[in-house]
């Protein structure tokens, strides 16, 4: 389907005005853990990682919606920026919901930084600079991400759409921690002989 002019505009209106309000969510909660003390746990400060993913991810919509008008160097910078930090966001998430199953199921407290921190922005790196081998970044429809045209459409799955349904199997597959964190219901003593 191909959209017209304004219909991208439009697109890219509500897209911007919707990036806007998701950055300054994101800056709150930057803002709250470094004005409230109480705040400045190893929890909230994987919250606060998430937080600059998304507040990256939300200003390459401000490069421009249409590849004819923002010159394909700026473009392609679009894309690898989007990629990587639309990746590192679904990869710290899988860091907190790895953080909080291992405390509460295995009881590990987890607060090795460096290794989180190679995971979720070592990876959205390297997996960024992939498409870079076959020049994939470049238009793709309303903006500019990876092409819509082969090999772009395998890339796309390669390095976005897989890892995103991965992570999501990943995080559906854990235990529940409330079948391991609450106790089992006690037992009512039956009484050893009948009674009269």
């Amino acid at each position: 389907m191909t959209l017209t002019g304004q219909q991208e505009t439009n697109i890219w209106v509500v897209s911007t005005a919707m990036g806007i309000l998701s950055i300054l969510a994101g800056l709150s909660i930057i803002y709250s853990y470094f004005r409230f003390e109480t705040l400045r746990k190893f929890s909230f400060e994987l919250v606060v990682f998430l937080a600059i993913s998304d507040i990256g991810s939300n200003m390459t919509y401000f490069l421009g919606h249409r590849a004819e008008l923002v010159g394909e160097g700026l473009c392609t910078l679009q894309g690898m920026t989007q990629q990587f930090f639309e990746l590192a966001s679904v990869l710290w998430t899988v860091v907190i919901g790895l953080t909080l199953w291992s405390s509460v199921v295995r009881q590990v407290k987890m607060e090795n930084r460096a290794a989180m921190h190679g995971f979720a922005w070592g990876t959205s790196f390297i997996i960024m600079l992939l498409p870079l081998s076959t020049d994939s970044y470049g238009p793709a429809g309303s903006w500019c991400w990876i092409k819509d045209k082969m090999p772009g459409t395998v890339w796309r799955y390669i390095v976005f759409y897989v890892p995103l349904w991965l992570a999501f199997a990943w995080v559906c597959y854990l235990p529940p921690p409330s079948h391991y964190a609450t106790p089992p219901p006690p037992t009512i003593a039956q009484p050893s002989h009948p009674t009269p």
